[in-house]
């Protein structure tokens, strides 16, 4: 699943198993160049998909055409939570510590991996 931020302003919302292949069809059908910020994600193709729906009907109503919707860089931030907060964190491999093991108290598995994600797109 990916977002990107295209040259002209707009977000562009969609899946792919190749990133790079993707960013090169998009700049050759439609002229227009991704700034340096990104998403993407290694998860199945299905829940992609879900995912992909999901966030696309969060911004309906900023959609200008397709899959490109007007979007700033705070709803970009709202979509990696809508990613995350659908993603089944347990399925994915990551762990939940006991609250009773000594020492600092974990931090929540979603909140780091929001913070992975937003890190590797700025």
């Amino acid at each position: 699943v990916y977002a990107l931020l295209m040259n002209n302003g707009t977000v562009k919302i969609g899946h792919t198993g190749n990133i790079r292949e993707r960013v090169a069809k998009i700049k050759r059908q439609t002229g227009l160049t991704v700034n340096k910020l990104h998403f993407t994600f290694d998860i199945s193709r299905d829940i992609a998909r879900k995912i992909e729906w999901a966030c696309q009907e969060n911004f309906s109503l900023q959609r200008m055409k397709g899959e490109f919707f007007n979007c700033t860089f705070a709803e970009i931030c709202g979509l990696i939570d809508s990613f995350v907060n659908l993603l089944n964190l347990d399925a994915l491999g990551f762990i939940t510590y006991s609250p009773s093991s000594p020492g600092q108290q974990p931090y929540n598995r979603s909140d780091l991996l929001k913070l992975h994600i937003f890190l590797s797109i700025i």
